[in-house]
């Protein structure tokens, strides 16, 4: 097995400590290790990320999940939600373009995909979406963006957007998206994940480093349509299930087996 994926692990292995929540991450070097934090986790339930070890030739933040997991994980027994997060490949340039109604352009560096249903009940990102974030369930080609960007764009909800990909060749026509809602700027900046980390994309800045995009400089829209814009890949997996109790075999179970970095949060 990848004794480097484990040593990583050691060096992110967490117990969070907090009133009455245990949060805990998992990860293999010669054995499981743990240490103990005091933060206050989002939810409760598991995370599950995919990250490189520290002296990896890549400085990449974190490596893809194959899509295949996320209906693994939904079979295992006890498991009752399953939530993913789609991020794009970092880039140095703008990922895509909106353009608005009076020929506005919003260059956008990140796409963020969703489960709207799960990521509700885990995140509360709907506390901050003007709308409804299931609309990206329903409405074909339903998008979100920020107040921010929406003002920049002149966009209002129900609006007809037409979408480019920047490849290589230049601005590619995509197609059509529908703004179903707008979020709130700050609470979108302020979304973090069971260990801590923001719930935002990555983009390369001038110096060539990992940054967080900004809240404005996001593209959110449902998961499985998120998969299907080019270098877009799972960058996360949470879950629930139905005993708390099951949450540590199984974190234990998922790290000796697929390799991944797990972190748990226990009410």
């Amino acid at each position: 097995r990848r004794l480097s994926r484990g040593v990583l692990a050691i060096a992110s292995l967490t117990i969070l400590v907090l009133a009455f929540t245990a949060f805990t991450s998992f990860g293999t070097a010669l054995g499981l290790m743990t240490t103990r934090i005091n933060i206050q986790p989002p939810y409760e339930g598991m995370l599950i990320k995919n990250l490189p070890p520290p002296w990896a030739e890549s400085k990449e933040p974190y490596l893809p999940i194959d899509t295949e997991e996320v209906e693994w994980l939904r079979n295992q027994t006890g498991v009752k939600m399953v939530s993913s997060l789609v991020w794009n490949s970092p880039k140095a340039t703008a990922l895509c373009v909106l353009r608005g109604a009076q020929g506005q352009e919003l260059l956008l560096n990140g796409i963020l995909g969703i489960d709207p249903s799960p990521e509700t009940d885990l995140t509360h990102m709907d506390r901050h979406v003007s709308g409804s974030l299931r609309d990206l369930e329903t409405v074909q080609g339903g998008v979100i963006i920020s107040q921010g960007a929406a003002n920049q764009l002149g966009a209002q909800k129900g609006q007809i957007l037409p979408f480019y990909l920047n490849t290589a060749s230049g601005l590619q026509y995509y197609g059509n998206v529908t703004l179903v809602g707008v979020i709130n700027d700050g609470g979108l900046s302020g979304l973090t994940d069971l260990d801590g980390k923001s719930l935002l994309p990555f983009r390369i800045d001038a110096r060539g480093n990992y940054v967080t995009a900004g809240a404005a400089e996001v593209l959110i829209l449902h998961w499985s349509q998120a998969l299907q814009i080019q270098d877009t890949a799972i960058s996360r997996i949470a879950l629930q299930m139905e005993a708390q109790g099951n949450l540590e075999p199984f974190a234990r179970s998922i790290v000796t087996q697929k390799d991944y970095n797990v972190w748990i949060a226990v009410g």
